[in-house]
């Protein structure tokens, strides 16, 4: 199945890389506008074959008398029609046999497409909204479409992936877009471990893709797109409670685009920073009251470390 969701590009945003520095790009405000859940699911599923959308919205008792009526229907079709070319009932049985065994063989495809029309439906869940989706509304489309539970695991970390391959089709950075990331990993009840496959899959994806770009040695907007993979890779991967499991997934990352732990880290930050700088800016010109708390936590979810932050107050106040 094709997952890849192809939207509207905008103009590139090449994130500052002087270090330990507070430049007028940094702090350029960044306009742009944002992927959300609902308008990518929208597509998606837009963009599904007809059978598949029409399978996703056909009722379990519905589908399977549609399949029993493939089994019966076949069936009858090589009774009667074998009937005007013997007399013998015996012949009339065979024909009925062999073309109900096309029918067993049809509805069992029918089946096979009805388990994978499991991913549209909650696709189509997603396009209402996240609040459409939580742990019951899962559990319910996988007993509607009769689908495992691995199997629909891996229908919903397909369905991740369509999300992060639709943030990577711009190199513009949008902080709503991680908050859409964290909080849709949840809702399709995901672990960590299958967070960190679905970023791995959509890095090599941008790799291969983009990797003439990104051996190139002047600034591009490929390598704009990497530092914004690596920036929501960091963050939503450094969300892992275990240490080792945070170390495993971030190496598979980082391999893929040969990229030392630093210049993983240093990428990261760099992208932060203009986001970090803008919350600055609007707490001296009184436009924003924080408490230090606050700011702590901002700077947290950013990943702008101590040093980094102590260089940017000293600039800004």
């Amino acid at each position: 199945m094709a997952l890849a969701v192809t939207l509207t590009a905008w103009t590139a945003f090449a994130p500052s890389s002087g270090p330990h520095t507070s430049s007028a790009a940094c702090r350029k405000a960044v306009c742009a506008q944002m992927v959300t859940v609902p308008e990518v699911y929208e597509s998606y599923y837009s963009s599904l074959p007809p059978l598949q959308r029409q399978l996703s919205d056909t009722t379990g008792p519905i589908a399977q008398g549609a399949m029993g009526a493939v089994v019966a229907g076949a069936a009858a079709v090589g009774y009667f029609g074998l009937s005007a070319v013997s007399s013998r009932l015996a012949v009339n049985a065979v024909g009925g046999a062999a073309t109900g065994g096309l029918g067993l063989f049809a509805r069992s495809k029918i089946a096979k497409e009805r388990k994978e029309s499991a991913s549209p439906a909650v696709a189509k869940l997603l396009a209402s909204g996240m609040g459409e989706v939580d742990a019951a509304a899962l559990a319910a489309v996988a007993t509607e479409y009769g689908v495992e539970k691995k199997e629909f695991k891996a229908q919903l970390i397909e369905l991740y992936g369509v999300f992060l391959g639709a943030c990577l089709d711009s190199s513009q950075v949008v902080p709503s877009e991680l908050g859409e990331i964290k909080k849709l990993g949840g809702l399709l009840s995901l672990s960590r471990a299958d967070v960190g496959s679905a970023f791995h899959t959509a890095g090599r994806r941008l790799y291969s893709r983009h990797r003439a770009y990104l051996e190139e040695t002047e600034p591009n907007d490929s390598k704009a797109l990497l530092n914004k993979f690596v920036f929501l890779a960091e963050r939503v991967l450094s969300q892992d409670e275990s240490e080792e499991g945070y170390r495993y997934e971030a190496m598979r990352a980082q391999k893929v685009f040969q990229l030392s732990k630093a210049d993983w880290a240093s990428r990261a930050e760099e992208v932060a920073l203009p986001f970090y700088e803008k919350v600055l800016d609007k707490v001296v010109a009184g436009q924003q009251a924080i408490t230090t708390e606050q700011l702590l936590r901002i700077r947290a979810d950013f990943g702008v470390n101590d040093e980094r932050a102590k260089d940017m107050h000293a600039v800004t106040y």
